[in-house]
């Protein structure tokens, strides 16, 4: 470990993005802790809120997340009955989403 010993955290900007993520995480935790969503349940009900009838997998890349983990996601989402995935008409293998009154 030589090498770092030079190097505080102070001069990593990793660090700092890091801590950014954890603060930011924090505050939307303290904000919507009433209606206890995640920061990640929030951007897919606000993605398909804006775009209706959306899939798994443009859903997936609008967001920044991948479409497995996702699924897991929009099960607990659909679980809770704020969001719908309904068959597309076009694609049976698709599921288009929507989010629930």
């Amino acid at each position: 470990m030589p090498k770092f010993k030079s190097i505080s955290l102070e001069d990593l900007p990793g660090h700092y993005i890091r801590r950014l993520q954890q603060i930011a995480v924090g505050i939307f935790l303290d904000e919507t802790s009433q209606e206890n969503i995640t920061p990640v349940q929030f951007a897919v009900l606000f993605a398909t809120a804006k775009h209706p009838a959306m899939d798994q997998r443009t859903l997936s890349a609008r967001i920044g997340f991948d479409t497995s983990t996702l699924g897991a996601v929009l099960d607990r989402l659909e679980a809770n009955g704020t969001i719908r995935r309904n068959a597309s008409p076009t694609d049976r293998r698709s599921r288009l989403l929507t989010v629930t009154p």
